[in-house]
Formats: structure tokens, C-alpha cells, sequence
């Protein structure tokens, strides 16, 4: 549904079709693509000062971090089965597998990014275009790499909206039902302040 506020907690689940994206006040965005489970774990944000944290748990499935504000100050971080990845300032991709945890993370821009996995060992990467990954729970990151473009372009069809699906929704919006849902628009919801 389009609009609709999300709550600490909030666990967002895509099926074979389905993609979301979570979009927060400080301008950050998540965006979920198929069969993927994402939870939003914390989202605090002071406007005037540019503070506060934001923090998910993807147990499987392909999450795009695209960094607002809070991301300038302090990563970000996404949690998975294997690894807890840090994004400064930037873009990355984080890949899951729904049965072992594997995880693949791509640094696509920004500051820096970090994985750090079970074992408390850390990649960092500050090279847009280079990948890692903790291929289980007992495992080091591995040393960065440049990402293979098709590693790349395969994590982006699945994100990015294809004129022919509704993302999963059962009934797709039209333009009007759209810009009522936004916030800020007509008789939508409103965005909550933080607390």
C-alpha cells in the first residue's frame, strides 16, 4: 500500500512478485526486491540537529540502502544471519540467502562501507563498485573486489519496477490513488515525528 506509515518493528515480506520501499524522514529509502524479508529494528531522527539512528535485520532477499541525512553522521546498519553491514554516506546492496545467511554486500557510492562478520573480522570498502561477502556464520568477510557488472545489473532488475508488474499488489494503483496516498497529499496519512 502506498503511504503507509511504518513502526518500529515493522517487518516487511515480498513474495516471487512483490517489491517495496520504505522511505523515512531524513530522506533515507530502502528498497526490498522479491522473496525478501526486511525489519525495520530502529528509526530515530532529530531534524534540526540531523541526528539519530537507523537499523534493519534482512533474513533473506535483495535490500537497497540509499543514505539521507543520518547516514552522513554515523552508518547505517542492516544486520543479516552472517554479518552486520554499516553504510556511511552512501548507496549499497545487500544480498541474503534465505537458507544459509550468506551474505554479499556492494558499496555503489558514498563515504564508506563496512561488514563485519560473527567472528568480529571487518572488510571495509570505500571504492564504489567493489563487493564482499561472509559466505557463513563462522567466516571472515572476503578480501573487496570489483563487483561484476552482471552481479550488479542482476541486484537491479530485481529493485527496480518493471512496467509490466504492480509489485506485487494485488489491485495496481492508479495516478490518482497515488498522490492521495503520499504524505503530505490530500486526505493520506501523515508522517509521524519522531519521538
Amino acid at each position: 500500500q502506498i503511504g503507509n506509515d511504518v513502526f518500529h518493528r515493522e517487518c516487511l515480506v515480498t513474495d516471487s512478485r512483490g517489491q517495496a520501499q520504505m522511505l523515512f524522514l531524513d530522506g533515507s529509502a530502502f528498497t526490498v526486491g522479491p522473496d525478501s524479508d526486511l525489519v525495520l529494528d530502529e528509526f530515530v531522527f532529530d531534524p534540526p540537529t540531523g541526528t539519530g539512528k537507523l537499523a534493519a535485520t534482512a533474513a533473506k532477499g535483495v535490500v537497497r540502502f540509499v543514505g539521507g541525512k543520518l547516514s552522513k553522521n554515523q552508518p547505517v546498519t542492516i544486520t543479516t544471519p552472517t554479518a552486520t553491514i554499516g553504510i556511511r554516506g552512501g548507496i549499497g546492496i545487500v544480498s541474503v540467502d534465505g537458507l544459509t545467511g550468506a551474505t554479499s554486500a556492494t558499496f555503489l557510492f558514498g563515504i564508506e562501507m563496512t561488514v563485519t562478520s560473527l567472528t568480529g573480522a571487518v572488510e571495509r570498502i570505500a571504492r564504489p563498485g567493489f563487493t564482499t561477502s561472509v559466505q557463513s556464520r563462522g567466516a571472515a568477510p572476503t578480501a573487496a573486489t570489483r563487483a561484476a557488472p552482471d552481479q550488479i545489473k542482476q541486484n537491479l532488475e530485481q529493485l527496480n519496477g518493471r512496467s509490466d508488474s504492480a509489485g506485487g499488489a494485488q489491485q495496481q494503483p492508479t495516478g490518482a490513488q497515488v498522490a492521495e496516498r503520499m504524505p503530505g497529499q490530500g486526505a493520506g496519512p501523515q508522517q509521524q515525528q519522531p519521538q
